[in-house]
């Protein structure tokens, strides 16, 4: 069969009255997945399995990649219109996409970020269509050695993240979440690292409370402690219709073509390298528009290019993972090694055999992807209006509601109740973080590097010793990662020197003091973490030695700059207090928001998700937000009927039922 000829058959067969419904389905599905916060891709395509146990091969790959192709476009629209990303790809959207909303110009945002994932998805099978000749010879070029170079060159993108053009803050923010990601048994030598006593951290900080705490968890205390609501800004819900702003939208990313094109490109190029998946494609993108823009001091404050950068970039990534996936039968992410059971339960071995035997269902699977992502677009532009309208609400409406929504995506994922503790814990850690301008996606990249940065430093020194950086590509990857550095180094401190400092003295949240005491704080933390490391065996301590020793020296420059910062207040305006400076009427706020947050889990845990979430939101809306009794009762009981239903008769998760039920259900059976 010719490339042209399986080609024109698979978008016939996708087309197809026998398959069609199940592609609309599947997009629909996936496209309600990724809105809700906390569930992911992988998660729609496990979903999908229990339902392509008696469909053909066909249809079942056409049903499971058509939900996991729409994911991206859901998790995009609640990024930025709730600052929470529906999925881990989505985070890098946080860092403009939000910032629009609050401008009045979430429609605008919407439409570019739905016509970049759409195209960045096009590229990506197109690339793969083209390249599928060629890639086993380009993938089993990379070994251990390659597979941890590079993830050190995407860790090294991290300085271009920091903001207000502060490489080092950037820096730190991403070895911070690099140290954080080793805590758990360690995936090489199965020791105990940074529990501290506690069972529930065996397992290691789950990736998905960690990402809504630092995003969704302290955008909610933001909101609460400021006031107002989501979209701020006076006059923004008469700034135009919708519609109008998400045609702009489409508008804004065809015109800006050639940023797609090179976005996608690192997209689909980062794909084609197992284990490194859409999230950090997704910020090395926007940091290479960031450095490729005449005007990178915008970039954090509400530009399109920052929309569009990285959601070209993660739906191109799948591209280049399925590539890997088909050809070689190598899992490119997580969600390909589930779309691999899935083939394997459909009686379809993945690997060359697939390429030899089956080619007609690889580019049905082509034609899937692209069609899935066009359908998962025009829904998404559809939904975003009545969405839209939220965001004009009373933050005194919103956070109740989006806390119980947010830490139920944070119990979902693995059932675990510790997560929604861990979910508060790194919301107040991300607060922080913002207040400080501590780049919060550096820290999510470094956090999802840290396994395949240990595993595969540990192979390289075992196959290669110390010197194993000297092989060819991986020196070469090596010359890149200095020279990226040093690039960020001459334009700090060269031609934008100026531009930069501006940035970050208009950007500038906090007093010195409170910057220092945190910085301190985190020097404490480090030093906590140190000693534990100390006890571990050399292989256990490395790649955390590794991480801890540069941040060290980070936060001591950081802390030594402010503390002559301190110094030079001090000389001008006369004695000044050493103690952080908070006002107290927010601080009062946050305390509250954050005893309610509590009260929340205590109630999960006696009441469970449903008597738990009602009684909270009753609660809070009258006492907490002074709102109505008719308006506080009747919320509640839609939002936790809508998450029963969502969760438990659509999504077949169970929830929390909570001890007082679990006492009851005991004692009736004894």
């Amino acid at each position: 069969m010719g490339m042209f000829d399986g080609l024109l058959q698979g978008f016939v067969t996708a087309v197809s009255w026998h398959l069609l419904p199940y592609l609309l389905v599947g997009a629909a599905i996936g496209l309600v997945i990724g809105i809700i916060p906390g569930l992911s891709g992988h998660f729609a395509m496990a979903m999908m399995i229990p339902f392509v146990f008696r469909m053909d091969a066909a249809v079942g790959v056409t049903f499971i990649l058509a939900a996991h192709a729409a994911v991206a476009q859901g998790g995009g629209v609640t990024a930025i219109l709730f600052a929470t990303p529906g999925t881990g790809q989505n985070a890098a959207t946080l860092l403009d996409g939000p910032a629009m909303t609050e401008k009045g110009e979430a429609g605008r945002a919407v439409g570019a970020a739905m016509t970049a994932c759409f195209l960045g998805a096009f590229f990506g099978v197109f690339v793969l269509t083209v390249l599928l000749p060629i890639l086993r010879r380009v993938v089993l070029m990379f070994g251990p050695p390659e597979f941890f170079m590079l993830a050190v060159l995407a860790l090294t993108f991290i300085a271009v993240l920091g903001t207000g053009g502060n490489i080092n803050k950037g820096l730190i923010a991403g070895a911070l979440g690099l140290l954080f990601s080793f805590v758990g048994v360690g995936n090489v030598t199965g020791e105990r690292r940074f529990t501290f006593g506690l069972l529930q951290l065996w397992d290691g900080l789950a990736m998905v409370p960690v990402l809504l705490g630092i995003f969704a968890v302290s955008e909610m205390l933001d909101l609460w402690i400021e006031g107002g609501s989501l979209a701020r800004k006076a006059g923004a819900r008469h700034s135009g219709s919708m519609q109008r702003q998400i045609f702009r939208g489409v508008m804004d990313t065809l015109r800006r073509w050639w940023l797609v094109i090179r976005c996608s490109a690192i997209g689909t190029t980062m794909g084609l390298i197992p284990g490194l998946g859409s999230a950090p494609a997704a910020f090395v993108a926007y940091a290479h528009a960031k450095q490729t823009s005449r005007n990178p001091e915008k970039f954090g404050t509400g530009t399109i290019e920052g929309v569009i950068s990285p959601e070209s970039a993660n739906d191109a990534v799948e591209g280049g993972a399925l590539a890997s996936t088909l050809a070689f039968g190598i899992p490119g992410s997580s969600s390909m090694a589930i779309l691999i059971t899935a083939l394997i339960i459909l009686g379809v071995e993945p690997g060359p055999k697939l390429m030899a035997q089956n080619l007609d269902l690889v580019f049905l699977m082509i034609w899937t992807v692209v069609i899935g992502n066009f359908f998962g677009t025009l829904m998404g532009m559809v939904v975003a209006n009545p969405l839209a309208r939220v965001t004009f609400l009373r933050g005194s409406l919103l956070v109740p509601v989006l806390l119980t929504i947010i830490l139920t995506g944070s119990f979902v994922v693995h059932s675990v109740w510790f997560d929604m503790i861990v979910a508060l814990v790194f919301g107040l850690l991300g607060y922080a973080m913002k207040k400080m301008d501590y780049s919060r996606p550096a820290f999510i990249i470094g956090f999802v590097l840290g396994l395949m940065v240990e595993r595969n430093l540990y192979l390289s020194v075992k196959l290669y010793g110390s010197t194993f950086f000297l092989q060819p590509l991986a020196l070469g990857l090596l010359m890149l990662t200095i020279a990226v550095l040093l690039y960020n180094v001459r334009k700090l401190f060269k031609g934008r020197k100026a531009e930069y400092l501006a940035a970050a003295d208009a950007k500038e949240k906090a007093s010195v003091q409170t910057d220092l005491s945190f910085c301190l704080l985190l020097l404490v933390l480090l030093a906590v973490f140190f000693v534990a490391a100390l006890g571990y065996k050399p292989v256990a301590r490395r790649a955390p030695l590794i991480a801890m020793i540069p941040l060290a020296v980070m936060l001591l420059g950081q802390g030594a700059v402010l503390a002559r910062k301190l110094k030079q207040t001090q000389t001008q305006n006369g004695q000044v207090s050493l103690w952080p400076t908070i006002e107290t009427k927010k601080l009062g706020k946050g305390i509250r928001l954050l005893i309610w947050m509590i009260l929340l889990m205590l109630m999960i845990y006696l009441a469970g998700h449903a008597g738990g979430t009602a009684l909270f939101l009753i609660l809070f809306l009258v006492f907490a937000s002074h709102e109505r009794w008719v308006l506080s009762i009747s919320l509640s009981v839609g939002v936790t009927v809508s998450l029963y239903l969502l969760f438990e008769v659509i999504l077949k998760i169970t929830l929390y039922p909570g001890v007082i039920y679990e006492y009851l259900t005991a004692l009736v059976w004894s």
